[in-house]
């Protein structure tokens, strides 16, 4: 008889991030493109070596006894976490087609895809939003280009073992008092959904990525223009999203109204020294910004809403009423780009998703063609190049 599996307590915002799943793919991708090849065989055994050594990345996602819990899989099922594309076979799909979602009931929780392509291979690292959010991906996929350089110089190369380690929030309510928590919820502003993007039929599609990258002098003035009008550069990414939103709408009934958008913030910079720093977990939360404007408004007009709001949020006791809303329910190759792949949407929800390497700024958006129109898509992403300096 074989022993019972090893588990493990699955925090709230892992159970949230993982039934989330209702209404968009929680599955997230960081794509590396190099200018070589990698040893296929090292980095198969990089990954098989970064999974057997945290015990969240070699579990699955299971409901014990009524609790949610990580669940330890059997080592035979840690080969599925690595996989081989010939070139000619979806060479450069990570780039138009997001790769197929990963299964976090299943594990284990990292999948690592190696596309051979002639230009350069990509490495696609990915993993569901349910184990960690986006800090915690680019986590997985340092660890695991750290194993393969270990494993190139020393065959017999092992990363030292996580023991099993706390992915609560435990740690950052903490840091509160009972009444800075009452208060925190009390004052916490209600998100209503007053619109959407527009969509050609309801139902699933086909995932797609639409991107644009920016030359780095344009990000050198959209930082200039968000110094000018004390706005960080993801001020200015929202102000641009909501005006090119509304554009794209083209529906009048928003002009003036106030309209609520979603952002996110990591709060492992709220709370440096925070334990979850070098794990890969969930500690990012999302916030509402409500803006408002009229036919003729430019960026110049809006960010000073979008950077007061921001302010005034990272002032605050940012993240804390999400924690209690959650908590009362419950190597030698040269790196070309990087290229974080956001999850996809599905109707009627629409995400886009702002990185930057060396210098260079890509706006993205992951999203299901039929309901969406790629043509549509594709104008808005231009309407948001447009209104950015």
């Amino acid at each position: 008889m074989s022993p019972s599996p090893t588990h493990y307590p699955a925090p709230t915002l892992d159970v949230f991030n993982i039934y989330f799943e209702q209404i968009y793919d929680p599955t997230m991708h960081a794509v590396f493109v190099l200018d070589g090849e990698l040893d296929a065989g090292a980095m198969r055994e990089a990954t098989k070596r970064l999974v057997a050594s945290d015990p969240y990345l070699r579990s699955r996602y299971a409901e014990v006894d009524g609790r949610p819990v990580w669940e330890e899989i059997p080592e035979r099922l840690w080969e599925g976490a690595f996989a081989l594309v010939p070139a000619g076979e979806d060479g450069g799909r990570p780039l138009t087609t997001p790769p197929p979602p990963l299964d976090v009931r299943s594990g284990p929780q990292v999948r690592v895809g190696l596309y051979r392509r002639g230009e350069g291979d990509l490495l696609a690292v990915t993993c569901h939003h349910g184990f960690c959010d986006a800090s915690g991906a680019m986590i997985l996929a340092r660890d695991l280009f750290a194993i393969y350089r270990g494993i190139m110089e020393d065959p017999d190369f092992r990363p030292a073992p996580r023991d099993s380690y706390d992915r609560s929030t435990a740690h950052i309510l903490a840091l509160y008092s009972g009444e800075e928590r009452e208060r925190a919820l009390a004052e916490e502003e209600p998100f209503v959904d007053r619109w959407r993007f527009p969509v050609e039929r309801t139902g699933r599609g086909t995932p797609r990525i639409a991107c644009r990258t920016l030359p780095p002098e344009r990000l050198e003035l959209t930082k200039a223009f968000g110094k000018q009008h004390g706005a960080t550069v993801n001020d200015v990414l929202l102000g641009a999203y909501f005006l090119a939103l509304l554009r794209v709408r083209g529906n009048p009934s928003d002009r003036g109204a106030p309209l609520s958008l979603l952002t996110s913030a990591d709060l492992r910079r709220k709370h440096p020294g925070c334990h979850g720093e070098g794990l890969p977990m969930n500690l990012s939360i999302a916030y509402e910004i409500t803006l408002s404007a009229d036919e003729e408004t430019q960026l110049s007009d809006v960010i000073d809403q979008v950077a007061a709001i921001t302010a005034r949020r990272k002032a605050g006791n940012l993240g804390l009423a999400t924690i209690l809303f959650y908590e009362e329910i419950g190597a030698a190759l040269d790196i070309q780009d990087i290229q974080y792949l956001p999850c996809t949407c599905w109707p009627y929800g629409f995400l886009l998703l702002a990185s930057t390497f060396r210098g260079r700024l890509t706006i993205m958006t992951a999203y299901e063609e039929g309901p969406y129109s790629t043509a549509v898509v594709e104008r808005f992403l231009k309407y948001v190049d447009e209104y950015l300096p």
